[in-house]
């Protein structure tokens, strides 16, 4: 765990000279070779779920008296040699045979891990979330972006007594109840009159899908003109692509901002739906640790049990650092309403890993003291700094605050 993260630049030769160097262990490349099998894998896997287990806490960093948890889900994947496409096909055409997916989910109330998983990449974020209806318990709130969302997840959702805000896929049809006649809504329609009206955002309640088997509050927010056409424009690079056009619609609809939930307008406000899901973002700071800094994604051929074994091994350190990271930013929010950087965090701890990999040789008191030097120069070297005409994640807690 605590050799050279990167191991795509790292042979078993110089690992064999580190284990010497660091360790006093005498042990050729060969012998290194030939411990990398599927009982290591297995028990670095469950080193990891019992790291999961053993970290996970009550203590919220903020108190949404109603709902249990905060789940925020989201995946990453990245390329692997081709020589482990058996049990990691890729998704074919110009890019590796083999590739992996990371499916990580997070209680943002409390830092706790929910899903810390390897899958192939091409089980897809939609069969995921149908995997895992169960994990789903009653007074959860489940923000996800749309590769995971299906009308019939949302309804099972629901009838588990949980909540959830997202947003509607594209191709969802969207009725709205009126004089007991199901009416399709028409978007184009709707921003006129948002424009007439000098609307940013308004409500309804609609059905969803041709069945119209989900009842939810439908948020229409305007987006900013130079938005749209970012969001348009990107649109039109993909359908080019597929051989395809953007129907107006398509247009129409992604000129707005489209949200769904099933929370009670007399529990969130329309502001407070749309400010949390922006912090579904907070899980692609996440990812660009893993990648970025702990260099998850970058490996070279090797055996798939070394692989499995390596990677395995970094995510108990990303999973014990994120521990220490959530309580220091849980303290530092309480105490002072200071916003510590998970990224910043990281980068901190893996510039002391040696440091780090002392202190637990030496014992609890090393480790104590090597924590607490990380907590006392959080709040001036790891803060979240405030992004200019952007909302920050304090902005959206600190409004929240006030309302939930």
């Amino acid at each position: 765990m605590y050799s050279d993260l990167n191991t795509k630049e790292t042979s078993l030769n110089t690992m064999s000279g580190q284990y010497k160097a660091k360790y006093n262990v005498d042990i050729t490349k060969q012998g290194l070779d030939l411990r990398f099998t599927e009982d290591s894998v297995k028990f670095v896997k469950a080193v990891l779920q019992t790291l999961i287990h053993e970290t996970m806490t009550q203590e919220t960093i903020q108190p949404f008296k109603f709902f249990k948890s905060l789940k925020i889900k989201d995946s990453t994947a990245f390329q692997l040699p081709e020589s482990m496409c058996e049990d990691y096909p890729g998704s074919g055409g110009a890019g590796s045979k083999a590739a992996i997916r990371v499916q990580f989910e997070y209680d943002y109330l409390t830092g706790n891990i929910c899903d810390l998983s390897l899958h192939a990449f091409n089980n897809q974020d939609s069969v995921n979330a149908t995997d895992t209806l169960s994990d789903v318990k009653s007074g959860d709130l489940v923000v996800r972006d749309l590769g995971y969302i299906s009308l019939e997840n949302l309804s099972e959702i629901e009838k588990n007594g949980a909540f959830y805000v997202n947003r509607p896929n594209f191709n969802t049809i969207v009725y709205e109840l009126k004089n007991d006649e199901y009416i399709e809504l028409d978007f184009l329609k709707i921003r006129r009159q948002m424009l007439k009206n000098n609307q940013q955002q308004i409500e309804k309640e609609v059905y969803l899908g041709k069945e119209r088997q989900v009842k939810s509050r439908l948020i229409i927010e305007m987006m900013p003109d130079s938005e749209v056409e970012k969001r348009i424009a990107k649109a039109r690079k993909e359908a080019i692509k597929k051989g395809r056009q953007l129907s107006d619609l398509y247009k129409t609809r992604a000129s707005l901002n489209l949200f769904i939930t099933n929370i009670p307008c007399k529990i969130l406000s329309i502001e407070n739906i749309r400010e949390i899901y922006r912090l579904r973002w907070q899980v692609e700071l996440v990812f660009k640790v893993w990648k970025s800094v702990v260099e998850i994604d970058e490996v070279k051929k090797m055996k798939q049990a070394r692989f499995e074994t390596f990677l395995y091994a970094k995510l108990i350190w990303i999973t014990m650092n994120w521990s220490i990271l959530q309580e220091i930013g849980k303290q530092l929010w309480t105490k002072d309403r200071i916003l510590v950087s998970i990224y910043k965090g990281f980068k901190t701890i893996k510039d002391r890993i040696i440091m780090q990999w002392s202190a637990f040789q030496q014992g609890e008191e090393a480790v104590t003291n090597f924590i607490e030097s990380i907590y006392k120069m959080s709040p001036k070297n790891h803060r979240v700094e405030q992004k200019k005409n952007k909302i920050s994640t304090k902005d959206i807690l600190e409004q929240l605050l006030k309302s939930v």
